[in-house]
């Protein structure tokens, strides 16, 4: 490659197409170029040229294109010149007359010099040579291709074309049976790093990171719900703390009264009935003294039935276990079912991850971030088999999702590593414009639909990419990743892709405008501030939770959100699912 630099290249071709233009116009019509185009067109192109000069404009175009476009810009400009040095000198000939006589220097050499000695036969065979000389150069081992203009875009390490002249052969590719029936030659795929998986050795660079989607053959048994620890029975007291939050209020100068008390797993709701003349306004900006008189971490809020309600913790927290939420769980519909947690009556509430689509959990460490994601995982193979979704696990801390690599479900191994995720990731992106394809020409709407037509054991499964510490990526490489991972949230939805972001670090760095725009389900468990509250739920409320897996649920159909107790799975739990 004559020139390497990115830059350089840009500035000459954009100086050789100006010259061209330039050229181009002043031979045309000299006096509109003013005092330097009528000097360029009387001591240049006129004296060397002639007539020829009506191609130089489009000769300086061509190589400016060229060195745009070709890693080989020496040869490719070289024979281009071959060409045109015949072709200006027959274009001169053709308008020589009586009244405008050939004068350039580029006739009278190739005329005068050399057909002198060979004849105007030979000096035609002369100027044929050259022609089909540099027809051959500009054509040999030709890259003149769409996809090599890649200045303005960011390559994956790894992938970018190889310079030397012998290029390593690509495999072929295995054809999919879908894009097989549908179209015969489906579009070739770019080429990526191989995904490098965890106790495996890193391999050469060039080979594309491959998705497992292919129909699961092998019999699959979920688990049953004996399986699972049981609930254990308990008797707990509540309204221990009714007549003392009256007190609190009173002596605050608020008159109220405690109406019904619910009891759940991890906090109380005391009913509060404002008196007579008393705003609501009033009772909402004494979180900070009720606590305080409490001594415990108090939220006042509206519970699910749009009650003002006190909720106040426990004295003893009880444990939900996760075949609880499956004894429970009504929501049969859903085609992504995922089980969150109970609220403080102890209801079980769940949501379709297919129409949410995508999930943000933030919580600082300890908050219970890791259980809730193995429960939503698990709650999703529990309703499903692996023809119906695949997992895409991103595990930067290397410890939370080993267990789930013998899962059946999973398109591909557990990634540690971040220059995995950003592959992985890529190709998630890639896979995503190709169902786009696929279903535009299958004129359907969504993988829904599609599935619905599709032949059996043809169908599409659902793609659940779960990103843990997804901070630390952004923060490590944040154009490429973050740039990805918004792609996907923005587009994914039809085509049956869906993402859960989870991060400790809620700050604005991380979850930036377009994420939480494009991600409307969001979960907020323990933080260290109202700030990161606001953060993740556009308000306060999280910086109060209790931890280990106490939680606060927002989505499109639930604004002003709702506060839940998480499930514990434990690891034996989940190997249930591996079989």
């Amino acid at each position: 490659m004559l020139f390497n630099s990115r830059a350089v290249k840009i500035i000459l071709c954009f100086l050789l197409v100006l010259a061209g233009i330039f050229t181009f116009i002043t031979v045309q019509t000299p006096s509109k170029t003013g005092l330097i185009g009528q000097g360029y067109y009387s001591t240049i192109l006129i004296p060397f040229f002639g007539h020829g000069s009506k191609l130089i404009g489009y000769y300086l175009i061509i190589c400016g294109a060229l060195i745009l476009v070709t890693s080989k810009q020496l040869l490719r400009i070289t024979g281009v010149t071959l060409i045109m040095l015949p072709v200006m000198t027959w274009t001169d000939n053709y308008y020589i007359t009586e009244v405008f006589p050939a004068q350039s220097a580029l006739n009278h050499f190739m005329r005068s010099s050399v057909g002198m000695f060979i004849g105007n036969a030979g000096l035609l065979l002369v100027e044929l040579v050259f022609v089909i000389f540099g027809t051959y150069l500009l054509l040999y081992k030709t890259d003149l291709k769409p996809s090599s203009i890649n200045l303005f875009r960011r390559s994956i390490p790894g992938s970018e074309p190889e310079s030397k002249e012998k290029m390593t052969e690509e495999e072929p590719e295995e054809i999919d049976e879908v894009e097989a029936e549908i179209k015969p030659l489906p579009k070739k795929q770019p080429l990526q790093p191989k995904l490098r998986l965890q106790g495996e050795k890193e391999e050469p660079a060039g080979r594309k990171v491959i998705l497992n989607l292919k129909p699961y053959r092998k019999a699959f048994q979920k688990p049953k719900i004996s399986d699972f620890k049981k609930q254990p029975a308990d008797s707990v007291s509540y309204g221990e703390k009714k007549e003392r939050i009256k007190e609190v209020f009173l002596s605050l100068g608020v008159e109220v009264n405690v109406g019904t008390v619910i009891g759940g797993p991890s906090v109380e709701q005391y009913e509060i009935i404002p008196g007579k003349g008393v705003k609501l306004s009033q009772i909402r900006k004494l979180d900070e003294d009720l606590s305080l008189a409490l001594k415990s971490k108090v939220l006042i809020t509206f519970n699910t039935q749009g009650a003002l309600c006190v909720e106040a913790p426990m004295a003893k927290r009880r444990t939900v276990f996760f075949r609880r939420l499956l004894e429970t769980a009504t929501d049969t519909e859903a085609k992504l079912p995922v089980i969150l947690g109970v609220n403080a009556s102890y209801e079980t509430y769940s949501f379709d991850l297919a129409e949410l689509p995508h999930l943000l959990i933030a919580g600082t460490t300890g908050s219970g971030k890791s259980i809730l994601v193995k429960t939503l995982l698990a709650s999703i193979m529990y309703n499903l088999t692996p023809n119906d979704v695949r997992l895409v696990l991103v595990d930067p801390k290397r410890v939370d999702f080993g267990i789930f690599n013998a899962s059946p479900f999973m398109a591909c191994k557990v990634i540690t590593d971040m220059e995995d995720a950003s592959f992985v990731l890529q190709t998630l992106v890639d896979e995503m414009e190709d169902r786009y394809d696929l279903l535009e020409r299958s004129n359907a709407s969504n993988i829904a639909s599609y599935n619905q037509s599709a032949k059996a054991g043809r169908q599409l499964p659902y793609i659940i990419a779960v990103v843990d510490e997804f901070a630390d990526l952004i923060m490590g490489d944040k154009s490429d990743i973050g740039d990805n991972i918004i792609r996907i949230a923005q587009k994914a939805r039809a085509c049956g892709i869906h993402l859960i972001l989870a991060t400790q670090r809620p700050s604005a760095e991380v979850i930036s405008g377009l994420i939480k725009a494009n991600v409307p389900g969001k979960i907020a468990l323990s933080v260290s501030s109202a700030i990161n509250s606001k953060i993740i739920i556009d308000r306060t409320g999280a910086e109060k939770l209790l931890g280990k897996g106490d939680m606060i649920f927002i989505s499109p159909e639930l604004k002003d959100g709702v506060r839940l107790q998480g499930a514990f799975i434990s690891d034996d739990e989940i190997m249930k699912f591996m079989k």
